[in-house]
């Protein structure tokens, strides 16, 4: 059923708002004016879709990890002002500006205004909020403290906006440089070059070996560079289509942590995440093995994905931490000694938190050092490309030039 969010007034000349359910604006207004609220602005912002109680968004793109840590934000400070969920979510609906996140805002709003809990209303809008996310809002709702559990989320997402940040800034400036010359080197094969090679093929001259390369290059590119675009893209597609098949996919993770340096960047990554992840949910009072399921739905990569959860089976079954995660052969040893530390002294969620802090800095520490290391290189294989296509074009001139002098 479409749903319409409404601005009128009360008979008391008071303001309202809000969103209401009907099939059309008139029977929209008819609703509101039941209720003696007189509007004067009705906009559908959207179709609910029945799923049990509640609803969800049929068609919405996936919310930014910038606009979950504003709503995060803004909701922590207003419960700790003392506002209630509801009173919460319609004061951040007005405050929002994206319309995407706005109709998710109302529909919260609508589902804990109809007696639901926002953990049950969150888990209508997948779009928008993980299961790590609603298993630390359910955890806090049991626990009656809400507030905790929201600030807990904040800092997680706060953390996780300040990791991505470093990761982009220190990778940037080697991203630029490729593509700046990638972009040279296709200008010149495509508008300066051909020029030049119908120049030099009307030489009467031997032509030496690097011009001789270098016409067969342009002339490749003239007659099959389109088809060997088509040709990269198929693959590229084929490829992302087998990766559906989970033995492929568990092969080709495999493949990418024993690559040298992307494996060290995503064992870095993807061991933070799972760090910082365990010690909010454990400083939560979630128990291990459900934190470590939630941990595990985080993960991006299979292996690691399926280490994790041997390691639930196994603490489930009664299996120290530290011992498990030993077996296992992806987590790193300095992991596997805090997680030693933790289990003897009772702090878990302390140690994993200064876990996931260690990873954080070496991940910053290496990708500053990959990207003062790579700035280098690529300058070389920009030097040695321009050198080569300008050393093919001179030395026919040059050897033209001796011709005629003679």
């Amino acid at each position: 059923m479409p749903v319409f969010e409404y601005k009128g007034y009360l008979k008391s000349g008071k303001k309202a708002s809000g969103t209401i359910e009907a099939e059309t604006p008139g029977q929209a207004r008819e609703k509101l004016l039941e209720k003696n609220i007189y509007p004067y602005s009705l906009d559908n912002i959207r179709v609910a879709e029945k799923t049990g109680k509640g609803f969800t968004l049929p068609v919405l793109s996936k919310i930014s990890l910038k606009q979950l840590l504003n709503f995060t934000d803004t909701l922590e400070k207003l419960l700790y002002t003392g506002f209630t969920v509801h009173d919460s979510l319609k004061s951040i609906a007005d405050q929002m500006d994206g319309k995407k996140i706005k109709n998710v805002v109302l529909g919260l709003e609508q589902d804990v205004a109809a007696g639901m809990h926002l953990s049950e209303a969150m888990k209508n809008f997948p779009e928008m909020f993980s299961e790590f996310y609603i298993s630390l809002i359910e955890t806090g709702e049991i626990s009656g403290e809400l507030e905790m559990a929201v600030s807990r989320l904040r800092e997680h997402l706060d953390h996780r906006i300040d990791l991505k940040s470093k990761l982009v800034n220190n990778l940037t400036y080697p991203g630029l440089m490729v593509v700046l010359g990638i972009s040279v080197v296709i200008f010149l094969f495509t508008k300066v070059l051909p020029v030049i090679v119908k120049m030099l093929n009307k030489m009467h001259v031997a032509l030496p070996l690097p011009t001789r390369i270098l016409i067969a290059l342009v002339e490749f590119v003239r007659d099959y560079g389109l088809l060997f675009l088509a040709c990269i893209l198929l693959l590229i597609i084929l490829f992302r289509i087998l990766l559906r098949k989970p033995a492929l996919k568990h092969a080709y993770h495999r493949f990418l942590l024993r690559v040298p340096v992307i494996g060290k960047i995503q064992i870095l990554v993807e061991m933070e995440r799972f760090s910082n992840v365990l010690a909010t949910m454990l400083k939560s009072g979630i128990p291990l093995p459900n934190a470590l399921e939630s941990s595990c739905r985080v993960s991006k990569n299979l292996v690691i994905k399926d280490s994790i959860d041997r390691t639930r089976i196994a603490i489930i079954e009664g299996t120290e931490l530290a011992k498990i995660m030993r077996q296992q052969g992806v987590f790193p040893l300095n992991m596997i000694q805090f997680a030693h530390a933790g289990e003897k002294t009772g702090t878990l969620d302390r140690m994993f938190a200064r876990c996931s802090t260690v990873f954080q800095r070496e991940l910053d520490i290496y990708s500053k050092s990959l990207s003062s290391l790579l700035e280098p290189l690529i300058i070389l294989a920009l030097g040695i490309a321009v050198g080569f296509i300008a050393i093919s074009i001179l030395l026919p001139i040059f050897e033209m030039n001796t011709v005629v002098g003679r």
